[in-house]
């Protein structure tokens, strides 16, 4: 190569050294620029994940919410309808099925053998005429007002059932005829005092007829227990009502 070619290689040169460095230059932006979209990239990711993070608690809440809703009615369902097998409707007193189921406990505790207990039978007198005067409104509303002076009479382990229209039964837990006699004594100055006045009138009736059967826990059938009882309490009516019969075989 002659000297006279030289300068033009030198500047051949320099041209690619100033590719190269406008090559460098630019590469370096793209990194940049490629960088800053990463970053860029990297923040929407994460900002995408916090919300989704935020709307999946926001609907597991909203499901617990739902869930805890859905379980808090089924329960009360089911107490509702706990509460309609063992009670009467009309009086919130227990029913004939829960007496039964009172009894039978009864017969199978372990003191059956040794412990007596008692069973009233209660029919109230002269009941229909309030119906037949001033309607079953104003009849329900007295039973509901004689109820709540039975229950006064009976103690805390004792079982108040209502057997059906004007009639209600009372299981004595652990209690003897003298002691059960007493108590339908109660029951029976209670009925007598009480009134209700409707449409201005005072309202009271005969009293009631009470019959009384007691028991150690053998084998009874309670079907007949109760007809037992009941019998009593049809000879007190007869009798002349408002007075106490003690069942007899």
């Amino acid at each position: 190569m002659s000297k006279k070619d030289l300068p033009l290689e030198y500047e051949v040169l320099g041209i690619f050294d100033v590719l190269i460095a406008e090559i460098r230059k630019n590469a370096n932006v793209v990194r940049e620029n490629a960088k800053q979209q990463y970053r860029e990239s990297v923040n929407l990711v994460l900002i995408v994940a916090v919300i989704i993070f935020f709307i999946v608690i926001i609907l597991m809440r909203r499901s617990f919410y739902q869930l805890e809703k859905i379980e808090s009615g089924l329960i009360s369902e089911a107490e509702s309808l706990g509460w309609d097998a063992t009670h009467d409707a009309l009086t919130n007193v227990y029913n004939r099925r829960w007496l039964q189921h009172k009894f039978e406990l009864l017969q199978e505790s372990q003191h059956s053998d040794s412990i007596k207990h008692s069973l009233l039978y209660i029919d109230l007198d002269e009941f229909k005429p309030v119906n037949d005067r001033y309607g079953h409104v104003a009849g329900d509303d007295f039973l509901c007002g004689i109820t709540r002076e039975l229950e006064k009479c009976i103690r805390q382990n004792d079982t108040l059932a209502r057997m059906g229209g004007d009639e209600f039964a009372i299981l004595l837990e652990n209690c003897d005829t003298d002691k059960a006699s007493e108590i339908a004594e109660c029951l029976i100055a209670r009925v007598n005092k009480f009134s209700l006045t409707i449409d201005d009138n005072k309202v009271v009736i005969a009293g009631c007829s009470v019959g009384i059967n007691s028991f150690v826990g053998a084998d009874l059938e309670f079907s007949q227990y109760i007809k037992d009882t009941d019998s009593a309490c049809y000879t007190a009516k007869q009798n002349g009502k408002n007075q106490i019969q003690v069942f007899s075989s």
